[in-house]
C-alpha cells in the first residue's frame, strides 16, 4: 500500500521540468529513498506535500483549499486528483476542509520559503 502512495503522490517529469524547486525536492527524495523507508508519520507529510500544487493553484484562482471531495467533484476533478484526496483524508481520519488547516498541517504560513524545504519537512518534519 506504501508504494502506491508513494507511487501516486510522484511528482511527474512535467512538473518537476517546470517547477525547479519541485525538481530539487524530488531528486532529493529519490536519493534518499535508495536508502530508507517512509514511516507513516513521513509518508503523511509527504502526501500533504504532494498536494502542494493543487494548493498553490486554488490560491492562485482565489479559492480556498480543501479535500472535500463532494466540493471538487462538482468541477472537473482528474480521477487521479480524487484519489489523493481520499487517500490522505484516510490517513489522516479526516478531510482537510480550509486553506488555513492545510498550512498548518505544513507547519507554515510562509509558502515562498516552504518551497525550498519541502525535503525536510517529509524526511524530518521540520518546515
Amino acid at each position: 500500500m506504501r508504494d502506491k502512495i508513494i507511487e501516486l503522490f510522484w511528482y511527474s517529469s512535467k512538473e518537476r521540468e517546470l517547477l525547479p524547486y519541485i525538481d530539487a525536492y524530488m531528486t532529493a527524495l529519490e536519493n534518499w529513498l535508495r536508502e530508507h523507508r517512509m514511516n507513516d508519520e513521513q509518508l503523511v507529510r509527504y502526501m500533504l506535500v504532494g498536494l502542494f500544487l493543487h494548493y498553490r493553484a486554488a490560491n492562485h484562482v482565489g479559492d480556498d483549499f480543501n479535500t472535500i471531495t463532494y466540493e471538487w467533484s462538482r468541477r472537473t476533478l482528474r480521477p487521479q486528483t480524487l484519489q489523493k484526496f481520499q487517500s490522505i483524508n484516510k490517513y489522516l481520519g479526516h478531510s482537510i476542509d480550509t486553506t488555513e488547516e492545510y498550512l498548518q498541517l505544513l507547519g507554515t504560513r510562509d509558502v515562498a520559503n516552504f518551497t525550498e524545504r519541502l525535503f525536510d519537512f517529509v524526511v524530518m518534519g521540520s518546515s
